[in-house]
């Protein structure tokens, strides 16, 4: 990693980066890539806990606590009956959301959906929902539209690594939108189809 200066003496942003790099013939990478890699090649979650968990609204679940070894952040995986990799696994990815998930935010579509993905799981009596944390997120972050989505994208790699840990192969998402998600093939990872909630 090294710092380019322009002939000005100001520091080279990307546009200059991308000339220099075709100028010499050189390949470029950002922090990003290198972040993106390390997600795609090595195991960053370590199981840290598991235990029997009955959920008021939906039953029994084994919850399985794994723990980020980038940032120590925690991540629940609440996963309900025989995960096969033969099957399409029925899975929801949640980023935990205090307006949404424990004030029921009137002014969100999303008021619910934890505990509505419960429900679905139970009632197909075998899923896995995986609970993604954030760290030190600031409850005005939760308004800002354009932060959320880039913590979500940060977090699929997590999320992937936690769903073949798990044994998945095969899912069937739980999500009200179809949203395209890139990279799961690294992980060896395939979306069937989608279940609303």
């Amino acid at each position: 990693i090294c710092e380019i200066m322009n002939d000005d003496g100001t520091m080279a942003r990307m546009p200059d980066l991308i000339k220099f790099a075709k100028k010499h013939k050189m390949k470029i990478a950002t922090i990003a890539d290198l972040i993106q890699y390390r997600r795609k090649h090595e195991k960053l979650v370590e199981l840290i806990l598991e235990k029997e968990f009955i959920s008021k609204i939906a039953g029994k679940f084994t919850m399985k606590i794994y723990r980020s070894t980038i940032d120590n952040i925690e991540h629940v995986a609440l996963v309900k009956g025989k995960i096969s990799k033969d099957k399409s696994t029925l899975v929801r990815m949640h980023h935990l959301n205090i307006l949404n998930d424990c004030l029921d935010d009137g002014a969100s579509e999303k008021t619910n959906l934890l505990t509505k993905s419960l429900k679905k799981i139970e009632e197909n009596k075998s899923g896995i929902l995986v609970l993604l944390r954030q760290p030190q997120e600031s409850i005005s972050d939760l308004f800002n539209l354009e932060k959320n989505r880039e913590k979500t994208l940060r977090n699929y790699g997590i999320g992937a690594q936690i769903l073949v840990d798990l044994g998945v192969k095969n899912m069937t998402l739980l999500s009200n939108s179809k949203k395209a998600v890139i990279g799961l093939e690294a992980y060896q990872l395939k979306i069937d189809g989608y279940s609303k909630i």
